[in-house]
């Protein structure tokens, strides 16, 4: 179904208005009309069935006529190190519509060194949750690596190239609070993996797929797929 993100608490019977670029998007290029129906997203895990009341050159009119609350599929947050900006449009845009709840953008060795324009990466995920009809929007934190919690997680996948650095997971499950580690152009740095492995300790496994390497927006849901398995 066709989805708009409303920054707004849902409830049965209430009445909202779109205005801007998105009632721009959804009238001059979705074409809707009124009386169609189409799915509201809040960024929070709700959302709603929203009957299109009035529309006209600059607003849509909606009344909400079913609203859910959701669980989240799956517990996965993401470090990653800070990319060249359109790589990382991209992963971020992939991230979300896999369901990461949370994307650490981590200052790493040989991470890219500029500062984040948050508000266009808010669009960007409000894009890939209309995309994906997503209704959680992902928290970004931009980090150093040493500020990450890694004994929060139940468990810590840093994917590698290096076959020596493998280290197996074990007893694993998808109702664990995971942590997906994908290093930036470049990789994660000795050092890197370093401070990795102390801050997780047993909680860590380090994981060398039988691939060749892989740029970081392929690595995302390449990691997100081997967790799922």
């Amino acid at each position: 179904m066709r989805s708009v993100y409303l920054e707004t608490k849902f409830e049965l019977g209430g009445e909202y208005d779109l205005e801007g670029r998105a009632a721009h998007h959804l009238l001059n290029v979705v074409r809707v009309k009124q009386n169609e129906t189409i799915l509201g997203l809040n960024g929070e895990g709700v959302s709603a069935k929203l009957l299109i009341q009035d529309v006209n050159k600059k607003s849509i009119s909606f009344k909400a006529i079913e609203v859910i609350s959701h669980q989240r599929k799956m517990k996965f947050d993401l470090f990653i190190g800070k990319l060249k900006k359109d790589a990382l449009d991209l992963s971020l845009k992939q991230a979300t519509e896999l369901g990461i709840s949370t994307i650490y953008i981590v200052e790493t060795e040989f991470s890219q060194r500029y500062r984040l324009n948050l508000e266009r990466i808010d669009k960007l995920l409000i894009s890939a949750m209309e995309q994906s009809n997503n209704p959680f929007k992902p928290e970004i934190k931009e980090v150093k690596a040493e500020e990450v919690e890694f004994l929060s997680y139940d468990k810590v996948l840093c994917f590698t190239m290096d076959k020596e650095q493998a280290r197996p997971v074990y007893d694993f499950s998808q109702d664990q609070k995971v942590l997906l580690v994908i290093g930036p152009e470049g990789g994660l740095s000795i050092l890197d993996q370093s401070l990795i492995l102390n801050s997780a300790g047993d909680k860590l496994a380090m994981i060398n797929l039988p691939t060749y390497i892989l740029r970081a927006s392929t690595a995302v849901p390449t990691a997100v797929g081997y967790a799922l398995r």
